[in-house]
């Protein structure tokens, strides 16, 4: 996908982080279908692999998320904007944290 025109080197900025930070919790949704399998198999290694994996992308997410909040706040989104976004991203982000913590 071609970026969009006539944006700014730090609004395409955005546009990158956003796309990964979309990317990224695809990512984690695809491979929190799979723990559930993992756990009725009981593969204790396995699934022991499986948690620490989603906790480092989960780690991954949170980084992007805070990138993308300095930017929206560099371009003039308010404290509400951002916060409001960062709420959805912490959201979805919630049920990685409780299957890490199973």
């Amino acid at each position: 996908m071609a970026p969009p025109t006539g944006l700014t080197r730090e609004e395409m900025d955005l546009v990158k982080l956003l796309k990964e930070i979309e990317t990224k919790l695809q990512l984690l949704q695809f491979k929190q279908g799979k723990g559930k399998d993992l756990v009725e198999k009981g593969y204790a290694t396995t699934l022991e692999r499986h948690v620490d994996s989603l906790a480092a992308m989960a780690k991954e997410v949170d980084v992007i998320k805070a990138k993308i909040e300095e930017k929206k706040l560099e371009n003039g989104d308010s404290m509400d904007e951002v916060g409001g976004w960062s709420s959805e991203m912490d959201a979805k982000l919630e049920g990685v944290d409780v299957e890490i913590e199973f």
